[in-house]
């Protein structure tokens, strides 16, 4: 709404020096097409850590620093405050019970650092790292009070499992031992980012045959009474390195191998040869849709194959 409209002052601008933001009504028909098409949104709050563009709109609710982005100021309730009406405003728009409230690359020496919050750290005789775990709950209270679950990076997780709700979740990139020890629902990216699409894969002999890799991982665990904590898994593509020229050939059909993988039993997914007729059978369905999926292996076109 209107109190935010600042916030168009720190999006990206494109090459005509447009902002490249999303009005209201069109976040709502986005949320609206995925939802028809059974596909949930979570939009992600990446706090405290990424929130620049929000210090820069309102500066009196963070700190500056030294070094590093800007944290909100946890000495008093004017963040919270503004953060209650926030999640109530995106309510109007994200539907979905869940909301991502990032969590990862947070640097605590802004605050330790700086004059206000250290001397509000030592008169609590508590340390950055604490202050950022009562941080981290009071986020997920404001939440659960506007009946919204949180998720969260694995980075948050290490720091102590137990400021986390019952209904928070996880989101990890790394080994999950420590998450199924701990007994935390989780959606796992793939043991160290494996399923990052714009991340490199090593050795392919051909950059098409990269989905081979994707396929073969399974970062789940072998005894299945701890299933019941891996809520699912997901293929991350960041917008670092794509635009309308190469976002759909980078995410399809990669992202499909990874959904059979993830979809299926795991008695049905053990032969990378089986995969790769149907894989390429559903990217020339693809392709002929109009959708430019990238080949999966050197060889003929979609449009010289008998299927």
């Amino acid at each position: 709404n209107a109190e935010y409209m600042g916030c168009q002052e720190g999006a990206y601008m494109n090459i005509f020096g447009q902002a490249a933001n999303y009005s209201k009504s069109s976040m709502v028909d986005f949320v609206n097409f995925a939802k028809s098409r059974g596909v949930r949104v979570i939009p992600e709050l990446d706090f405290p850590g990424h929130t620049a563009i929000i210090a820069k709109v309102y500066p009196q609710f963070y700190v500056t620093c030294a070094r590093g982005m800007p944290l909100p100021n946890p000495t008093t309730d004017d963040f919270y405050n503004f953060l209650g009406s926030l999640v109530e405003d995106l309510a109007e728009i994200f539907t979905d019970r869940y909301y991502h409230m990032g969590g990862d690359e947070v640097k605590t020496t802004c605050w330790s650092e700086n004059k206000t919050v250290s001397d509000w750290l030592q008169v609590n005789n508590i340390t950055a790292t604490e202050a950022l775990e009562q941080f981290h709950l009071r986020v997920q209270k404001i939440l659960l009070s506007r009946n919204k679950y949180s998720i969260y990076w694995d980075e948050f997780w290490y720091l102590n499992a137990s400021i986390r709700l019952n209904t928070t979740i996880a989101e990890i990139r790394k080994n999950t031992t420590f998450y199924y020890d701990e007994k935390i629902p989780l959606v796992s990216t793939g043991y160290n980012s494996t399923w990052y699409l714009d991340h490199g894969i090593s050795n392919p002999k051909f950059v098409q045959q990269a989905w081979e890799l994707y396929y073969r991982h399974d970062p789940f665990p072998k005894n299945v009474s701890l299933l019941p904590y891996a809520l699912g898994g997901e293929a991350d593509l960041w917008g670092e390195g794509v635009d309308d020229t190469n976002v759909i050939p980078r995410l399809f059909p990669v992202s499909s191998a990874i959904a059979e993988v993830l979809w299926s039993p795991a008695s049905m997914v053990k032969s990378v040869y089986l995969a790769e007729n149907r894989l390429n059978s559903h990217r020339c369905f693809l392709s002929r849709r109009g959708i430019f999926s990238a080949p999966i292996f050197p060889g003929p076109p979609c449009y010289s194959l008998s299927d």
